[in-house]
């Protein structure tokens, strides 16, 4: 195998350091007219519970389910990481104006990565779709899926062990990248925000029907208690009357109490809905970054090279024993 290996090395040196020659300049081209990218990241980090609340609304989670709101969003921990890789968030970054060095006025992501001044080639496709598709074809929504496909793919995110979430976003532009990651720290805490005190604003609307019905029935049991003694001194009580007043007496304990219980959670749910709360704690924000982080050229190079080259020589290599194999067969 060895002879066999130095024997093919010798006899194809010249076609090598061609094979080298060819890899080492494709590689340089590739990597001198590959996109650039900056890197921006920030660092999240959860404050803990964001259901820290929820104690208050416990006794009453079943009737809130009931009465048709969703109890889950203040049982459970926003997850922040689906937070960011939500297409909610994507379409507001896709569609928001920023401030970029390419344009002298804010543009969105589809204005600024050109979408829709595309090429004879996706003219004729998008012709085609509108031609032979029996609905109207909505370029609008076309630009907007790929604009959306496109930040995807430049947005990252990954939640460390200790439940830190670090958010890194490329973009062709330095500041560009710092301004998208922060938007979304941002869009994060707004987000979580504005879920929990909806949540909060919801269930005191429904404390309140429920404290308004126990003080209609506390009023009733009142005054039927207020009409029976007027009509029946106790001076007068016989056993039935006796039975019959403990009966409305033990009617207004009851409802007092259920009275008192839920005018509690609603004075509670009045401070939970006017608390303020960082749910989501900024450790780092994005700034913009000195040094392009893509396309890393060096690497690109001599991976490209030396991979390219070992697998040309590995083709010819292959060619050049089936050539001897039939020549073996010939003979």
């Amino acid at each position: 195998m060895d002879n066999y290996l130095l024997k093919f090395l010798f006899k194809n040196k010249l076609n090598i350091k061609k094979y080298l020659l060819v890899t080492l300049l494709l590689s340089i081209m590739y990597s001198f007219f590959s996109n650039v990218y900056f890197q921006s990241e920030i660092t999240l980090y959860p404050a803990g519970e964001l259901s820290s609340s929820t104690e208050i609304y416990s006794d009453f989670k079943d009737a809130i389910e009931s009465f048709g709101f969703e109890s889950s969003n203040a049982e459970n921990n926003f997850y922040i990481p689906d937070i960011i890789e939500s297409r909610r968030l994507k379409k507001e970054i896709v569609y928001k104006e920023w401030n970029t060095s390419k344009f002298s006025n804010p543009v969105n992501l589809i204005d600024y990565w050109e979408l829709k001044d595309s090429n004879i080639f996706s003219r004729i496709i998008l012709f085609i779709k509108n031609t032979f598709n029996s609905y109207n074809f909505n370029s609008k929504l076309k630009y907007e899926e790929d604009a959306v496909q496109l930040l995807d793919d430049l947005i990252f995110v990954d939640e460390k062990n200790s439940g830190l979430i670090e958010v890194i976003v490329l973009m062709d532009e330095p500041q560009l990248a710092a301004d998208i990651a922060n938007f979304i720290s941002d869009y994060v805490i707004k987000y979580v925000e504005e879920e929990q005190k909806l949540f909060a604003r919801k269930t005191k609307v429904f404390l309140k029907t429920m404290l308004d019905s126990a003080q209609s029935e506390l009023k009733e049991s009142e005054i039927d208690l207020t009409l029976f003694k007027e009509k029946n001194p106790l001076s007068l009580d016989t056993p039935e009357l006796q039975l019959e007043r403990i009966r409305l007496i033990r009617k207004v304990e009851v409802n007092q109490e259920v009275y008192i219980t839920i005018r509690k959670q609603y004075e509670l749910s009045k401070i939970e809905e006017s608390k303020e709360r960082l749910f989501v704690n900024i450790l780092d924000n994005a700034k913009p970054s000195l040094y392009k982080e893509y396309p890393k050229r060096l690497i690109i190079i001599l991976c490209f090279t030396f991979l390219g080259t070992l697998l040309l020589i590995l083709t010819e290599s292959i060619v050049f024993r089936l050539k001897n194999i039939i020549k073996q067969l010939d003979s």
